[in-house]
């Protein structure tokens, strides 16, 4: 994404989006398909100083409750799951935009309420960043959390925390993996996605995600 300061744009004068100080545009980069993406998050990263507009001074929250994100045009409130928040350094959130045409798709940023201090908002904690369609998300950062409404949370069985290319992540020597608690068994033929952001210290073949009991048949590995 890149970002700058936000110009002549506004902010809708309600209860859910007035009393912020602060705001900034944010516009995408990178995405060049003919067709538009719904509903799809989007990763930000803030930290001090960036776009020249965006400092965690001005945050009202330690925490960063405050933290709000709309349409370009201030309409409508985003969903959003900070995955890392660190006023010292950068701070990772993933925003639920309506729609992404292309790199001209912009969106809001507000913060500096004191009046939207006590909780982040509910939408921001309990999954609804993520479409029904995702059903599960692991950062494996500060812990192996399901980040979906599905709430499927992991148990490390022995891999540590490292630094990865978005936030912290995990380490595994070959012997280290996480299990998933709840999470249902894969069946039947229907199509599936699995994507994970992995560096491999060796030339040699992987599995990096296995889903399912292979002694039954109803497995899906994911293998680079």
């Amino acid at each position: 994404h890149s970002v700058s300061n936000s110009g002549t744009a506004t902010v809708s004068d309600n209860d859910s989006m007035s009393g912020f100080a602060a705001r900034m545009k944010i516009q995408t980069w990178g995405y060049v398909a003919a067709g538009a993406l719904t509903n799809f998050p989007v990763l930000v990263r803030l930290s001090d100083g960036i776009g020249g507009g965006f400092h965690y001074g001005q945050v009202a929250s330690p925490q960063g409750d405050d933290l709000r994100f709309t349409t370009a045009d201030g309409s409508s409130l985003l969903k959003y799951d900070i995955e890392k928040w660190d006023p010292a350094g950068e701070s990772i959130i993933w925003v639920q935009l309506t729609e992404m045409a292309d790199t001209n798709t912009c969106f809001l940023v507000l913060w500096g309420n004191p009046d939207a201090t006590s909780a982040p908002p509910v939408y921001a904690t309990n999954g609804a960043a993520w479409m029904e369609s995702f059903r599960g998300v692991w950062h494996l950062g500060a812990d192996e959390n399901d980040s979906t409404s599905n709430r499927f949370a992991g148990v490390n069985q022995g891999s540590t925390d490292s630094t990865g290319i978005v936030g912290r992540c995990q380490s595994f020597d070959g012997n280290d993996y996480i299990t998933l608690s709840g999470a249902p068994a894969v069946q039947g033929n229907a199509s599936r996605t699995v994507s994970a952001w992995v560096r491999k210290s060796g030339t040699e073949e992987d599995c990096a995600v296995s889903l399912g009991t292979p002694a039954n048949s109803q497995s899906f590995n994911l293998v680079f």
